[in-house]
């Protein structure tokens, strides 16, 4: 009895019919909602006041870093085409040309300005500030490129920056959410 079932895993013929059915499955699946179950709910939908990995699974979703690593978890370029160390504790990030944000604002080397100084922020102290504190300050030399100064050398500036302390924001975007926060409390109807 346990060998006939054995034989019928092992027959040829239910793994071809399988197969089909895995292969034609974009010819008749029609659904087009993507459902992604999480042992929690996201806390956040900001990516330097959350490190929950709930929240990081959702962010990297959501948001772009500046560097990127590949399969073999190498860093490849992400919005910034190229980094170099210029001098002891200047990074020099070359930032991608083109690049547009959900509301179709263009990525700029303000907006990395704006993101960094966001996350290294003191008062209030970010989740990803620990990640980044070595980061002393953001100079913009043009459009496309910044300069990352660090209080003492960090060689590994460029890993950290491919994990959720990189990503960028879109500048303008946050300044106007600033101004539209009120607090609903004081809301009467």
């Amino acid at each position: 009895m346990v060998w006939s079932r054995i034989c019928r895993w092992m027959c040829p013929a239910p793994w071809l019919v399988a197969m089909a059915l895995v292969c034609s499955l974009p010819l008749w699946a029609t659904a087009r909602d993507l459902i992604i179950g999480q042992g929690t709910d996201v806390s956040h939908l900001d990516p330097h006041y959350s490190t929950s990995a709930s929240d990081v699974n959702v962010f990297f979703n959501l948001y772009d870093n500046l560097v990127l690593r590949d399969e073999q978890l190498n860093l490849t370029p992400g919005l910034a085409v190229s980094w170099q160390l210029v001098d002891a504790t200047t990074w020099q990030f070359k930032l991608r040309q083109g690049v547009v944000f959900h509301n179709g604002a263009p990525f700029t080397a303000e907006d990395v300005k704006f993101s960094l100084e966001r996350a290294i922020a003191d008062n209030p102290r970010t989740s990803v500030y620990a990640a980044l504190n070595t980061i002393e300050r953001i100079e913009i030399l043009d459009p496309f490129t910044v300069h990352l100064i660090t209080k003492h050398p960090d060689p590994l500036l460029p890993t950290r920056l491919s994990y959720y302390g990189g990503m960028m924001l879109p500048k303008h975007y946050f300044n106007w959410l600033q101004v539209l926060q009120l607090p609903l409390t004081s809301c009467s109807l």
